[in-house]
């Protein structure tokens, strides 16, 4: 007898625990990730552009950048890079300005930093956001890199 009623309270338990958890989901079905983005961004070095994918609802899905101002400074075999893009969409819905602070050492096989959405036109006149990226050379760190592929994840708004 017991048992049985240990397994009647945790029953009771799971069902109280449920119903909390399903009250807690907003109606509208939003999440409190719906303004999560991931970016994909490859850049060729000689060229100063790329391409994007995009994920996230606040996003279109992919584009061109190009690279609108950079500054590279060294100290104590640690370089600092800032970088200002422009990312186009393909699909003309606007364009956003993205600065990016990112600190490389020599031959390390990624850099990191963080970016965050400074201006922007059309359907991202009021995009604000920010995040974290990790950049990855190639075809490699220390094989005279030709270009960098950024994973870019955070959140945006507007």
């Amino acid at each position: 007898m017991r048992h049985l009623g240990w397994v009647v309270r945790m029953a009771v338990a799971i069902v109280v625990t449920a119903a909390g958890v399903s009250a807690a989901v907003p109606a509208s079905g939003a999440t409190p990730r719906d303004g999560y983005v991931e970016l994909l961004v490859t850049e060729s070095f000689d060229a100063g552009s790329g391409t994007f994918q995009a994920s996230g609802r606040r996003l279109c899905p992919s584009g061109t950048t190009a690279l609108l101002s950079q500054e590279v400074t060294e100290r104590r075999n640690m370089f600092t890079f800032e970088v200002d893009k422009v990312f186009n969409c393909d699909d003309g819905s606007g364009t956003f300005v993205v600065h990016i602070l990112a600190r490389w050492s020599p031959c390390d096989p990624a850099d990191r930093g963080t970016w965050s959405v400074v201006s922007g036109t059309g359907a991202y006149a009021n995009l604000s956001g920010h995040g974290q990226l990790v950049g990855t050379y190639y075809p490699g760190p220390c094989d005279e890199a030709v270009g960098i592929v950024d994973a870019m994840r955070g959140m945006v708004a507007g």
